[in-house]
């Protein structure tokens, strides 16, 4: 792939620029909708980790490992991109137009996070472990048609990482080590990887033969994870070793009782995803598989999504503080 299409702006870069489109108007200011210890109120007798589930109509929130739901959040973030901090449990929620942040078990946002103008259609997240920066992906990002926003430390004006090659990037994930990781497709129909190294001002391409394309990607640890939905209830996940500038698969393992989501999250030894079977009145629910083994989930949720309007959209794990 020809590099030369490709420019990414990062926080050195844009800070001039930012400066002035901010003095223009064109840049609109974060807007907190509570802080201090507004967010901090937590749900009652939840103090462990807690798996937080975007579906079609809320953000339903369950206790880890009993899977218990304990609590709701409002229908205006439905159909939601989810993730969170693995430091601190914070959550991100790209609602569209706005990201809204809650402490880990809060009941009432601690901020909310507004993108430069023109870029919206925010659809998924990631946050740095190394520094706790945020980053959002926007399929209209006001330069071309898509860009990564970067919120330092999760707050603030973003800084805006884009290209015009790219028609939009999809899932970011971190590794270990701060290097930034996103699915995306150019204006020509190509789907890559990219990786925007820490401390570096530019992506570089990952050649990587996979044979279809991938939407959410996720450290393990020590691997890239991405998932492929075979239909009926089954689905392999692959593990991804990179180095350098190729990607090479290093494991494949088979994942049944799976559902369409494709959402996944690793924890703990653990991938979280949709379950396939679903209950009486589309009582849809969550499960948990032992990653990477893979199999029959070992743990079942049922009642996450209710009617048959709703499904599972995302799904998070969030830690709890001190972990």
């Amino acid at each position: 792939m020809n590099r030369g299409f490709y420019q990414a702006l990062t926080v050195s870069a844009l800070t001039a620029l930012l400066a002035a489109c901010s003095q223009s108007g064109a840049d609109r200011p974060v807007i907190p909708s509570a802080t201090g210890q507004a967010g901090a109120h937590g749900i009652s007798g939840s103090y462990g980790d807690l798996v937080y589930v975007s579906t079609a109509k809320a953000i339903q929130v369950l206790t880890y490992p009993d899977m218990k739901i304990v609590q709701s959040l409002p229908a205006p973030y439905a159909y939601s991109a989810i993730c969170s901090d693995p430091n601190n449990g914070n959550i991100y929620i790209a609602a569209g137009t706005e990201v809204v942040v809650y402490a880990h078990g809060g009941t009432q946002p601690t901020a909310i996070l507004n993108p430069p103008t023109g870029a919206s259609s925010l659809n998924a997240c990631a946050v740095d472990p190394t520094t706790g920066n945020l980053v959002v992906t926007s399929l209209e990002g006001g330069l071309g048609n898509a860009a990564l926003l970067l919120y330092q430390g999760g707050q603030g004006d973003p800084t805006v990482i884009a290209t015009k090659q790219l028609d939009w990037y999809w899932y970011p994930t971190f590794d270990d080590k701060g290097n930034l990781f996103t699915t995306c497709w150019t204006k020509h129909g190509q789907f890559h990887f990219d990786e925007l190294p820490a401390g570096k001002t530019k992506f570089i391409s990952i050649k990587v033969v996979v044979g279809f394309s991938v939407n959410k990607i996720q450290w393990d640890g020590t691997y890239l994870a991405f998932e492929e939905f075979y239909g009926h209830g089954t689905s392999k996940v692959f593990q991804l070793q990179v180095s350098g500038r190729v990607g090479a698969i290093v494991s494949q393992e088979t994942y049944a009782g799976v559902g369409e989501s494709s959402n996944f999250w690793i924890y703990k030894g653990k991938l979280f995803n949709a379950l396939g079977k679903i209950k009486a009145k589309n009582n849809q629910g969550v499960g948990a598989w032992s990653y990477p083994a893979g199999g029959e989930p070992v743990e079942r949720a049922y009642g996450v999504t209710r009617g048959a309007s709703d499904k599972i959209i995302d799904l998070t794990v969030s830690v709890a503080p001190g972990r």
